[in-house]
């Protein structure tokens, strides 16, 4: 009896906690629907453990997205390209721009939100800000791999 119980309260607990109720709710950014299919052939960095794809393109997220290849074959993340800690900046300051240096950081240019400073992202490390306290991370979209196509829906 004690098993079944036991067995019964870590079920309840995992379905629970599943990801998929994870709120990902954030007053600064716009719910923002995606539909986006993205070729292997037009992304083959993503093809490698570590790789990354960004994409600006109207359609793709609130300001863009990036899509980062997790282990190189079937398991892929992306982010929204907008900074989640302030609102949208007029001026487009708050589109998330790549680092030259370190392929997998994205750094805020709305430097006067953030006391004069750039403001770095990793998407290898789920989107989380760099040596920053911020409240917020980047927004994660569900993603997929069907075929040779890397599947963002939201």
């Amino acid at each position: 009896m004690k098993k079944t119980l036991m067995l019964f309260i870590t079920i309840l607990s995992m379905i629970g906690c599943s990801k998929s109720d994870i709120s990902n709710s954030n007053p600064y950014l716009p719910s923002q629907s995606v539909n986006v299919s993205v070729p292997l052939v037009f992304a083959n960095d993503l093809r490698i453990a570590g790789g990354v794809y960004y994409n600006y393109t109207i359609g793709y997220g609130i300001s863009g997205l990036v899509i980062y290849s997790v282990n190189g074959m079937d398991e892929y993340t992306s982010y929204e390209l907008t900074c989640p800690n302030h609102p949208i900046q007029p001026d487009g300051s708050s589109i998330l721009s790549p680092d030259p240096k370190q392929k997998t950081f994205f750094y805020c240019r709305a430097t006067h939100l953030h006391n004069g400073e750039k403001v770095y992202y990793d998407v290898a490390t789920w989107g989380r800000p760099i040596n920053q306290k911020l409240q917020y991370a980047l927004k994660p979209y569900p993603t997929k791999r069907v075929g040779d196509n890397i599947v963002i829906r939201y």
